[in-house]
């Protein structure tokens, strides 16, 4: 009995991962000075998802938004006898068959001439470098603009919405876009 439930639980798992429309944000890597400060790899993933979801709150969209979830929200079942995690599989099934609803956010912090930068990946792919710099004793200020970015690539009726709030001509541009 133990045998099927933990079959049905890891089979729940693997398909939700596989069709699932989620938008999971990776830690970011942080420069070892600012993780010494309190400001970690899951506090800056953590950050960009609560800006994320902020914009996503403020759009006031009636469409449904993608879930936005840190990566350590993810539940995962290492197969047994297997040793591989169904979240790697189901990764692989995914790139496999094409199926690419879920996407994942990751990048890193860096420091250049004394500022903090921040590039994005989604899925694998560049999505967002910082124009400029901020100061180091802010960290979070280099999720504003970030965030607008995430927001545009995964849920770009939502971000839509979201402009047409402050600019209606360049919001139908962006429908229009699509």
């Amino acid at each position: 009995m133990a045998g099927a439930g933990s079959l049905a639980l890891t089979a729940a798992v693997f398909i939700n991962a596989v069709i699932g429309q989620g938008m999971t944000v990776l830690p970011l890597s942080v420069p070892q000075s600012i993780a010494n400060s309190g400001f970690t790899s899951e506090v800056a993933g953590l950050r960009l998802k609560d800006a994320i979801s902020a914009l996503v709150v403020d759009a006031r969209s009636l469409m449904p938004s993608r879930e936005i979830i840190q990566q350590s929200e993810v539940s995962d079942v290492v197969v047994p006898h297997v040793g591989i995690s169904v979240q790697t599989l189901a990764r692989q099934a995914r790139a496999f068959l094409g199926i690419n609803r879920s996407r994942e956010i990751s990048g890193e912090i860096y420091i250049e001439s004394g500022l903090l930068f921040l590039t994005l990946r989604l899925d694998g792919k560049h999505l967002f470098s910082s124009p400029h710099g901020v100061n180091p004793e802010r960290p979070a200020e280099l999720f504003v603009d970030a965030a607008r970015a995430s927001l545009e690539a995964t849920q770009p009726y939502i971000f839509a919405v979201l402009v047409s709030r402050r600019d209606k001509d360049q919001a139908m541009a962006l429908l229009d876009s699509m």
